[in-house]
């Protein structure tokens, strides 16, 4: 690595160590933080999920009636279905053989 090359890396890291330094002071000083949530904002935010419990009360009141009971099977189906076994046939197996060319020494090839 070059001297200038090297001398641009350290500055670089120089400059990034000193911009870290001063962030970090102005993050800790005192005064630099504002108060969390004021009674005001805390207040508004209530009002406003009461607004959507309200919502949501009144479509749970809207919810549609509960579906009908599902009928029973007649027997007639049931048994049309318990009579018609499903049958797995599993194919033939297939076998590939055949000679491969040889050399002259009695060495297969792969050609």
């Amino acid at each position: 690595m070059g001297r200038i090359r090297a001398a641009i890396i350290a500055f670089a890291v120089a400059a990034v160590a000193i911009s870290g330094v001063f962030t970090v002071g102005r993050v800790l000083a005192p005064g630099s933080q504002k108060p969390a949530v004021t009674n005001a904002e805390v207040a508004r935010r209530a009002r406003q999920l009461d607004r959507y419990e309200a919502s949501l009360v009144r479509a749970l009141a809207k919810r549609p009636p509960a579906l009908p009971p599902i009928p029973v099977a007649s027997s007639a189906g049931a048994q049309q279905a318990v009579a018609a076994p499903v049958v797995y046939r599993r194919l033939p197996s297939v076998v590939v053989a055949g000679a491969r060319p040889t050399d002259d020494a009695g060495e297969q090839s792969d050609d």
